[in-house]
């Protein structure tokens, strides 16, 4: 008489409601499981391939340093932060800087003139941080002061002689005004909505008060007033004058 053998996990199976409730176990016992899914892959490193910071000379002024870099060669997982830390001797001052792109320039302002700055980029991300090389920029020398002004000064704000209803006389004075002749004296004037944009000449009225008329002006309407010299190097505007307005 032959022996038979029972597989007791086939009729455990039957009678186990925890594997008889899960048909997907019981159909595929003794089948092959597939295979399990790879491992996610290691944490990047940290930032690395810090960017070379450059600064561009022919913008150089003697409080300002413009400073350029590129990060393609930069490895690390996104997001990465880049702050840049500058200062003479040690790096006191620091700004995050929003880099889109490969390539960004950002300016300090504020500094002092004929000065050495160091400057350094540090790059962090959420596995570390790579702090970059320090380099030295130095700012342009202060500018010579400024020549004396020419002209000296501007004619003093227009003052009204006398309106229309299609037009505004008024009159201002011009004494102590030097500068490199010719000196051309004239006023400009608008709306209030539009400012003083439009130009109108001056006439010589007597002593040292110059007179200009605008025309074609609306009636009822409110009107300012610059007065204005020109000399053969530079110019002078007069404060605003008050409203004068157009007889109705």
């Amino acid at each position: 008489m032959s022996a038979i053998f029972l597989d007791p996990l086939f009729f455990g199976g039957l009678f186990n409601p925890d594997i008889k409730a899960n048909k997907n176990t019981f159909l595929n016992l003794g089948q092959t499981s597939p295979a399990p899914p790879p491992p996610p892959p290691p944490p990047s490193p940290v930032p690395s391939n810090s960017p070379v910071l450059e600064n561009i000379p022919y913008y150089n002024p003697d409080t300002t340093l413009f400073i350029s870099f590129n990060v393609s060669s930069v490895q690390g997982t996104a997001p990465i932060t880049y702050t840049l830390a500058w200062g003479t001797g040690t790096l006191p001052d620091q700004a995050v800087l929003t880099v889109t792109g490969n390539d960004y320039t950002t300016y300090i302002t504020g500094l002092t003139p004929d000065t050495t700055y160091s400057f350094q980029l540090t790059m962090t991300n959420a596995y570390g941080v790579d702090i970059g090389i320090v380099y030295d920029f130095h700012t342009g020398s202060a500018p010579p002061p400024p020549p004396p002004s020419d002209p000296s000064g501007p004619p003093t704000t227009p003052i009204l002689l006398g309106p229309t209803t299609a037009s505004i006389t008024v009159t201002f004075d011009v004494a102590g005004i030097t500068g490199t002749a010719p000196l051309v004296f004239s006023a400009l004037y608008g709306t209030v909505a539009q400012g003083p944009i439009n130009p109108v000449e001056a006439d010589f009225l007597q002593d040292t008060l110059y007179e200009a008329t605008a025309i074609d002006l609306l009636p009822n309407t409110a009107y300012v007033f610059r007065s204005k010299v020109l000399s053969a190097v530079g110019m002078y505007l007069s404060a605003q004058s008050e409203p004068f307005t157009t007889l109705e």
